[in-house]
């Protein structure tokens, strides 16, 4: 917790040993704002949002040269030698982005597991070859 947040806990608790009900009630709220501002500050949920955006994005550009390398390039280039080597630096830029990448934690993870499993699922059901 900052050292303003600090002072604020001390005064607002000082206040209400002066004051009625409406004042305590007044003074624990501002406690309570106090506590939550200094875990939030500590936690800085903006900043880990932003990281794992980021990274998000970079991966999804990844994707897309994924896709063009094997959609155009693989039909395109004539040497095999040049397509081991654009294979080669994918899966390089594929290391770099996971070393790179802030830590997803496991609740987040089993989640995401979760929800990637029921929409597979899903398209399984409404497969236009199961139709």
């Amino acid at each position: 917790m900052s050292q303003s947040g600090i002072y604020s806990s001390i005064e607002n608790t000082a206040a209400l040993a002066q004051f009625d009900n409406h004042s305590i009630i007044a003074g624990a709220l501002a406690i309570m704002v106090a506590a939550f501002t200094g875990v939030t500050t500590f936690l800085n949920p903006n900043e880990k949002a932003s990281a794992h955006q980021n990274v998000g994005n970079k991966y999804n550009a990844l994707r897309n040269k994924a896709r063009t390398f094997y959609n155009l390039d693989t039909l395109i280039e004539g040497s095999e030698q040049g397509l081991i080597e654009q294979l080669k630096a994918l899966g390089k830029q594929r290391d770099e982005l996971n070393e790179g990448s802030p830590p997803i934690s496991d609740w987040a993870y089993k989640k995401a597991q979760k929800f990637i499993v029921h929409k597979q699922l899903q398209r399984q059901k409404i497969s236009p070859s199961k139709v």
